[in-house]
């Protein structure tokens, strides 16, 4: 497709090949953006909504999540978003649902550093760990101060 492009246009391939690129970038910019409004409507949603009323789109929104956020690509390219993911989790109390999330999430940097050449496994190892830091961290900043006891911690 690149040389008839660089045939019509009488470009080299190499002068087309960052304008592929950039495209690839908008397009993850976009559904990134369009992802951050699904997350935030679903935040809004169960501030609104009781359990039972919110329960069928989260199951939905999770399932989501899960097939196509918590991947090896998706992992790295909606990192921000997963601590948040994860808070709505908490706040919904949805224990089946964070208990798959954190299975994905160890199953997906496994395959992560399966590819990787020996000092990379280093680097992907302290990413995950900062991963799960901010999901702790999350963790704790949904709970409210009356739902936290001593024994949790």
């Amino acid at each position: 497709r690149l040389m008839l492009l660089s045939s019509i246009y009488g470009r080299t391939v190499e002068a087309l090949l960052p304008l592929s690129k950039l495209r690839k970038a908008n397009g993850v910019s976009i559904k990134r953006m369009e992802f951050s409004i699904e997350l935030r409507n679903m935040e809004t949603l169960t501030d609104f909504l009781n359990k039972s009323q919110s329960e069928q789109y989260l199951k939905k929104f999770f399932a989501f999540c899960h097939e196509n956020i918590l991947t090896p690509r998706g992992i790295f390219n909606y990192f921000n978003y997963i601590p948040r993911i994860h808070a709505l989790m908490v706040k919904t109390e949805d224990l089946d649902s964070i208990r798959k999330t954190w299975q994905r999430i160890s199953d997906c940097f496994s395959k992560i550093k399966s590819k990787q050449i020996e000092h990379n496994i280093h680097e992907v190892e302290r990413i995950e760990e900062y991963l799960f830091e901010l999901i702790e961290e999350a963790t704790i900043s949904t709970l409210t101060p009356k739902e936290i006891t001593h024994e949790q911690f």
